[in-house]
């Protein structure tokens, strides 16, 4: 299997909730919440957990869609695949054109 196959079978297929999108949308926001906290109190220390929020976010999301991350099968695809979908939403103002399968 190629990424773009994983991608356009699997990934998409998981994702395919607009409730589900929308948390992965929002875990970079939340990181970069937590960097401007992180920044503003010189707590160095707490960079390395940088990424958690953007994960957490985007678990809670397939909780509310009732479904399983992709990225217990493919991790490494599946962060390569998160900021390609990031990447489409953004470029399609978000959700407009649904052009993840229902």
């Amino acid at each position: 299997m190629t990424f773009e196959e994983f991608y356009n079978r699997d990934y998409r297929e998981r994702h395919a909730s607009p409730v589900c999108r929308l948390f992965h949308l929002l875990g970079p926001v939340a990181s970069a919440a937590y960097l401007g906290a992180v920044a503003e109190r010189g707590a160095w220390r707490w960079l390395p957990l940088l990424p958690v929020p953007t994960y957490l976010m985007a678990w809670v999301g397939h909780l509310a869609a009732g479904n399983r991350p992709t990225f217990f099968e493919h991790p490494i695809w599946s962060v390569r695949a998160y900021w390609k979908m990031i990447g489409e939403m953004v470029a399609d103002n978000l959700f407009p054109g649904q052009r993840v399968s229902r």
